[in-house]
């Protein structure tokens, strides 16, 4: 994983400026939004390079949106061969934020496996 992009997805999960969602890369609220772990890289990837949401789903272009895991772009943005990480054996960083372990938590896991 490129060694910038990854210490700033570490900053952000444990920043407290994103709030935890499950099984969706973004769920909207009248109020505010919430993310996943994968989510929160979606974001930083349109907060530097482009893209949208569109209610769940991070659109990258016309052809690539998705709402549960990485888009490709994304992925290879942030120098990662997986749309959906591989922490721990089989463990994927969906599997974690979805079972309902903390930002920091994950973020402990993407620093040493990643």
């Amino acid at each position: 994983m490129n060694k910038r992009i990854k210490a700033r997805w570490i900053k952000a999960l444990t920043s407290g400026r994103y709030k935890q969602a499950r099984a969706r890369l973004r769920q909207n609220t009248d109020d505010s939004a919430s993310f996943c772990c994968l989510g929160v890289l979606c974001d930083l990837y349109r907060k530097s390079v482009g893209g949208e949401w569109d209610g769940p789903s991070f659109v990258v272009s016309q052809r690539e949106a998705r709402s549960a895991l990485l888009p490709p772009t994304v992925a290879e943005w942030a120098e990662i061969d997986s749309n959906d990480p591989v922490t721990e054996r089989t463990k994927t960083l969906s599997d974690l934020n979805d079972r309902g372990e903390t930002f920091e938590y994950i973020a402990q896991r993407i620093e040493k496996y990643l």
